[in-house]
């Protein structure tokens, strides 16, 4: 088992003009800053400690905790960023390796993942759609440890001024992991992934 622990700060900074036309023409400049750190946690084991290779990771962070956005904030601009939970599992299980293959020949994985915005409060009068979170699902495919095929589902149930409304939007996806070492005959492992 494996536990990692992670920190990360970062700073966002919007700019933009609001033109009004009230008689003459004004233009409002407006400069938004923000200050802010994530916090997570990871932790990795085999559940099935058998020859058959499997992964369990488990994570949890705090995002985007920070100052404020709101000086000189605009009408219908967000005055936080969302600061948020996020909480999700990967299992991933494969085939062993054998002498025929030396790298998995497959492997399938699946996840699943909520996140909580603490700061948005309540957009609907439908309090059973209101402010539940947002839900996510994926499985992934992999063929000989190189080449993979996904398949995500993200549910959000109601509009916020963090996200827009839009049930069960999937998205397809893939990649290719190529061992360069293997190709120039390195002896460090050296991987060269394209998603």
């Amino acid at each position: 088992p494996t536990l990692s622990v992670g920190i990360g700060a970062g700073i966002v900074r919007t700019q933009f003009i609001q033109t009004e036309m009230s008689g003459a023409a004004t233009n409002q400049h407006y400069d938004h800053r923000s200050v802010y750190l994530t916090f997570g946690f990871r932790y990795h084991e085999s559940i099935l400690k058998s020859n058959v290779p499997d992964e369990f990771s488990f994570a949890a962070s705090l995002n985007h905790l920070g100052t404020s956005l709101a000086s000189g904030n605009s009408p219908g601009m967000p005055s936080d960023l969302a600061r948020s939970f996020r909480g999700g599992l990967a299992w991933k299980i494969a085939q062993p390796e054998t002498t025929a293959f030396t790298n998995q020949l497959f492997s399938g994985m699946i996840t699943g993942q909520f996140k909580k915005v603490f700061n948005e409060g309540d957009f609907s009068t439908d309090q059973i759609k209101s402010n539940k979170g947002y839900w996510s699902m994926g499985m992934e495919i992999g063929i000989w440890d190189m080449l993979f095929l996904r398949y995500g589902l993200y549910y959000r149930p109601y509009d916020s001024q963090y996200s827009y409304a839009n049930n069960a939007q999937s998205s397809l996806g893939g990649g290719v992991r190529i061992p360069v070492h293997k190709i120039i005959h390195m002896e460090s492992p050296l991987w060269l992934s394209i998603d």
